[in-house]
């Protein structure tokens, strides 16, 4: 994109408090992770009281840092997290819902698959799974995808007519294509 995804604006909002608005009614805390040399994108004043902002402890390692670092910011009786990236402008609060509703007892993970590919940052991991960041990153492992090893998960794939929901925003087309389709 060539720059921070999470700044982007589409309809008045950044594209992080976008996601901080569609996960808030399903959850009590939202950690929001950013690398060293990133600062907080704009986000209204009402959300900020809901968010914990941490830095990823070593930069250029990738959302698994991330991860690992957000571990001690949850609350100890947490035992599902939804697992996000910020770059999902057409996410939706009905979606988080179906994943949340996908997940069982035996399920670990429950992953948005969109475009034949699952989606390791669209995701509802439980507790212990993400505990397990810190042991590959200390492994050289760097990739969302080494959660996934051993572990029951469930990939959901979103019906046609809501297809959008699963998509990112990787290249600066895909961004103005999304805001064409969004802003008021």
């Amino acid at each position: 994109m060539g720059k921070d995804k999470a700044s982007l604006i589409i309809n008045g909002v950044s594209l992080l408090e976008h996601s901080i608005r569609i996960v808030s009614p399903l959850v009590s805390r939202i950690i929001v992770m950013l690398s060293p040399k990133r600062s907080l994108p704009p986000v209204s004043e009402d959300l900020m009281e809901r968010i914990v902002v941490g830095i990823d402890s070593q930069p250029n390692q990738g959302p698994l840092q991330g991860i690992s670092d957000a571990i001690p910011f949850l609350p100890e009786e947490v035992d599902s997290v939804f697992v996000l990236s910020c770059d999902l402008p057409f996410l939706s609060t009905d979606w988080l819902i179906e994943l949340k509703q996908a997940q069982n007892q035996e399920t670990d993970i429950v992953c948005s698959r969109w475009d034949g590919l699952a989606n390791p940052l669209l995701a509802l991991y439980r507790k212990e799974v993400l505990s397990q960041a810190p042991l590959l990153l200390s492994a050289g492992k760097r990739s969302c995808f080494e959660l996934f090893k051993n572990q029951s998960i469930i990939q959901r794939t979103p019906s046609a007519s809501s297809s959008r929901v699963c998509k990112d925003v990787n290249l600066p087309e895909e961004y103005e294509k999304a805001r064409f389709l969004l802003e008021d």
